[in-house]
């Protein structure tokens, strides 16, 4: 199985001649294509005789599908209590440790922040998250909407951060990824499209 770390040509020119002829070989990977080897890398490693007998990853058309998460049918379908949001935060919630990205997502994030308001945490921003325990899960809970913005936009990428919103969080994600439709695919039905959401939220 791989899963990157083999990025040098010589280290791929080893391993094929080596390779036994019933092996198989599987590249697995939870990343964008962006992030990925040997995309990753300067320059691109490209690679003779290189085949993989199975892929496995997030993306719909891998051999093995396996995404970041997906909804299933409560076995006791009654009304979830949500406990009320509070009124004196802005209604908008961002996380983020990483800058170096395929598009300017802080930059993005900052001027939506000229419409919205928006408390962000982070690296990327200037407000800290409890360490200790679930505190900073408990944060986040507070708010009504959170941005998940993927680091790359590819079809059927869509992460944890999606569904950390959903079920850790109880918000509603706003999102930056993949196609809308790809979204929804395995969103919540009726979940509204970001431009109705954000339309009540101009300030």
């Amino acid at each position: 199985m791989f899963s990157g770390g083999v990025t040098g040509i010589e280290q791929w020119r080893e391993l094929i001649s080596s390779r036994r002829q019933e092996q198989i070989w599987l590249y697995a990977t939870e990343e964008s294509i962006y992030h990925s080897p040997p995309v990753q890398s300067k320059p691109y490693v490209v690679v003779d005789n290189l085949r993989y007998n199975l892929t496995y990853g997030y993306h719909i058309k891998a051999d093995i599908s396996q995404p970041f998460g997906k909804i299933v049918p409560s076995e006791h379908p009654s009304k979830p209590t949500i406990d009320p949001k509070p009124s004196d935060l802005a209604p908008v919630a961002w996380m983020s440790s990483r800058d170096h990205m395929y598009w300017n997502r802080s930059r993005f994030v900052r001027d939506l922040g000229n419409y919205l308001s928006i408390d962000k945490y982070g690296k990327m921003g200037g407000k800290k998250l409890p360490k200790k325990g679930n505190n900073s899960t408990e944060t986040l809970k507070k708010y009504k909407f959170y941005l998940a913005f993927e680091n790359s936009c590819c079809s059927h990428y869509i992460t944890e951060k999606f569904w950390i919103a959903l079920s850790s969080y109880e918000a509603v994600p706003i999102v930056v990824g993949p196609s809308k439709a790809d979204y929804e695919k395995v969103a919540p039905q009726n979940l509204s499209s970001t431009q109705t959401i954000l339309s009540p939220l101009k300030v």
